[in-house]
């Protein structure tokens, strides 16, 4: 029997890019796509990058039911599956009422514990490696600061839809929005399993795996990593702390880097940290580029930051030289898409969790490769990160 074609609707870009390479191991055929009114190609999985983490609730709400009602008007064969971030950040409770109002489900399930990256939801608590979620470094994020632990009050009041905690292995209400405790992978699994036709799944990457698992069996497996061609240059666009600090190390440890402050970048714009790039890479074969962690935008200048590495990225890229970019942090590679005018994308290549490699439809199109900005860099990445490409050219 033919299985259905999946649509994923995600909030940002390093979020479409994790099911899009969860989808590429599968052995489907996966589109990556950043603009909203135009239909790709028909693909086993079509994943659109939505853009709303930061958008006012409005503003997401009003996106996602102007998608949904051209997915149900021209695609009403396809599984849809709404991915929110791992921690709960952005407007997600707007978007699960608009896809609920507009869409034919009862319900929605809610699972965003990611355990084997130890998140995980017990008794409606997030933890992070036994960690209660507003004690970790996110109670600190720029846009959207973990007050609390509660799901149900990181989520708050979707319209007037009930929202109902259930423990793993007992029956969901036949409405509303279920936030699912999921421990393990055996508790994702549970959950899938009870999905039906008027169910809205929803949540991190692992339940969408778990659902792909039921669905098509378990996965062949990752391919071969991409022979990588030509100059290195990686940007960091992340604020994460202990990012950074790994930034920081990499400096000091002799990566070639060109680090801006704030002030320069008032004082100077892009133009001359894209010269500084040039010039280093031609003697190097790598180069990274980020922000002085000392300088830490607050969200008044993140916009800056990101519109400085966007052009920045795009003036160094012009000539063709750069055959690998490296982006970390789903923000400043959206924004560096935006300016190169990027918006469609086949999967090259994942590498773990997260961090996967996309080759840009339109040119010029070096491989891309995203992460998000508080994923760790796995040690399949770590040759280029070092410079040691031996089996690679």
């Amino acid at each position: 029997m033919k299985l259905k074609p999946l649509t994923v609707l995600a909030d940002d870009l390093t979020g479409a890019c994790e099911l899009a390479a969860i989808g590429h191991n599968w052995g489907l055929e996966t589109a990556v796509q950043t603009c909203l009114e135009t239909q790709p190609e028909a693909a086993d999985l079509v994943v659109y990058d939505t853009e709303t983490r930061l958008d006012p609730p409005a503003v997401a709400g009003e996106k996602l039911r102007e998608l949904a009602l051209r997915i149900r008007d021209r695609q009403p064969q396809r599984l849809l599956y709404k991915k929110t971030d791992s921690v709960v950040r952005g407007p997600i409770a707007a978007e699960l009422e608009a896809l609920l109002e507009v869409l034919p489900f009862q319900r929605a399930f809610f699972i965003p514990s990611n355990p084997g990256m130890g998140r995980v939801v017990r008794d409606g608590f997030y933890r992070i490696n036994g960690v209660p979620l507003h004690e970790t470094g996110f109670s600190g994020d720029l846009h959207h600061p973990a007050r609390s632990s509660l799901v149900v009050e990181l989520l708050g009041p979707v319209g007037d839809r009930k929202v109902h905690p259930v423990p793993a292995g007992q029956d969901p209400p036949e409405s509303g929005v279920i936030i699912g405790d999921a421990g393990s992978e055996a508790d994702l699994d549970q959950w899938a399993a009870r999905l039906d036709g008027q169910t809205l799944p929803a949540g991190a990457a692992s339940f969408f795996r778990a659902i792909l698992r039921r669905q098509r069996g378990e996965a062949p497996g990752p391919t071969s990593p991409p022979m990588v061609q030509g100059r290195t240059l990686l940007i960091s666009g992340t604020t994460d702390p202990g990012q950074q600090a790994v930034l920081e190390g990499m400096s000091r440890s002799g990566f070639p880097s060109v680090r801006r402050s704030l002030a320069q970048l008032d004082d100077t714009g892009s133009h001359g940290w894209a010269g500084q790039i040039r010039t280093l890479l031609q003697r190097e074969s790598r180069c990274l580029a980020h922000v002085d962690s000392s300088m830490a935008p607050d969200p008044a200048r993140a916009n800056l930051v990101r519109e400085a590495l966007a052009d920045m990225a795009a003036n160094v890229l012009r000539d063709g030289s750069i055959g690998h970019l490296v982006v970390e942090g789903g923000a400043t590679a959206a924004a560096i898409c935006q300016a190169m005018g990027w918006d469609r994308f086949t999967v090259a290549h994942a590498w773990a969790q997260g961090i996967v490699s996309l080759r840009p439809v339109r040119n010029p199109a070096p491989l891309f490769t995203l992460k998000p900005g508080s994923y760790a860099w796995p040690d399949s990445f770590k040759s280029i990160l070092t410079g040691d490409t031996a089996g690679q050219s």
